[in-house]
C-alpha cells in the first residue's frame, strides 16, 4: 500500500515538472488577431505544361538525312525584340538582344520523331514563351513562334517541330491531340509535385 501511494505521489509530481517544462512548446494565442490586416492567400504559380512532338524527318541535313534538334525557350515580358531580332544574334547574344524583356531561358534537344513532355514554373511576370528552332537550314525554315502566357495559371502548350518549322498552340486539357492523350494523366501528376 505504501509502495502504492508513493508511486502516485511521484506519477503526479513528474506530471507537474513536465507541464512546468512544456510552455515554450504550448501555441501562442494572438488577442490582438481582429485588428490585424488581412493577408490576401497566396497567388497561384505561372507555369507551363507543354507537349512538344518532332515530325520523322525533323531538320533534315543537305543530304535530307533527320537530325535531333535544339530548342529555346524564352520567358519575356514583352515581345518587341525577339520579334525584330535575327536568329543568330538571338542564339548567340539573347541576354544583350533581348535586355529587360527576358525573364529566364531555357533549351531542350528533341530527336526525330519524338514526344516529350515539358513543365516548368515560369517568373510570375512573364507574359510570352518565346520558341527558337536551331534548323539547319535556318533560312528556309520557319524557325520563331511564341504563345500567350497566363498569369498565374499553367498554360498548357502543345509545340509541333516540321521538318523546318515550328509551331505552338494554348489548349485546354480536354482538347490534346490524340498523340498526348496518355501524358494527361502524367502532366497532371507532376504538376500536383510542383506546387
Amino acid at each position: 500500500m505504501f509502495i502504492y501511494k508513493s508511486f502516485n505521489k511521484l506519477f503526479i509530481l513528474l506530471i507537474f515538472l513536465f507541464l512546468a517544462g512544456c510552455p515554450s512548446r504550448l501555441p501562442t494565442i494572438d488577442l490582438d488577431w481582429p485588428n490585424q490586416p488581412c493577408k490576401p492567400p497566396p497567388s497561384k504559380m505561372t507555369g507551363i505544361d507543354a507537349m512538344f512532338t518532332s515530325d520523322p524527318q525533323l531538320n533534315p541535313s543537305v543530304r535530307g538525312i533527320a537530325s535531333p534538334l535544339t530548342v529555346y525557350l524564352y520567358e519575356l515580358k514583352a515581345l518587341d525584340s525577339f520579334e525584330k531580332t535575327d536568329y543568330f544574334s538571338l542564339d548567340e547574344n539573347s541576354h544583350t538582344v533581348l535586355g529587360a524583356e527576358l525573364l529566364a531561358q531555357d533549351e531542350l534537344k528533341l530527336e526525330p520523331d519524338q514526344a516529350r513532355h515539358y513543365v516548368r514554373e515560369l517568373q510570375p511576370t512573364t507574359r510570352y514563351l518565346g520558341i527558337i528552332a536551331a534548323y539547319q537550314d535556318i533560312d528556309n525554315a520557319r524557325w520563331r513562334t511564341h504563345v500567350d502566357i497566363v498569369p498565374h495559371e499553367i498554360t498548357k502548350i502543345v509545340v509541333r517541330l516540321d521538318a523546318k518549322a515550328v509551331s505552338a498552340k494554348t489548349v485546354e486539357k480536354e482538347t490534346l491531340p490524340d498523340e498526348h492523350k496518355e501524358l494527361k494523366v502524367c502532366s497532371e501528376e507532376i504538376m500536383k509535385n510542383i506546387k
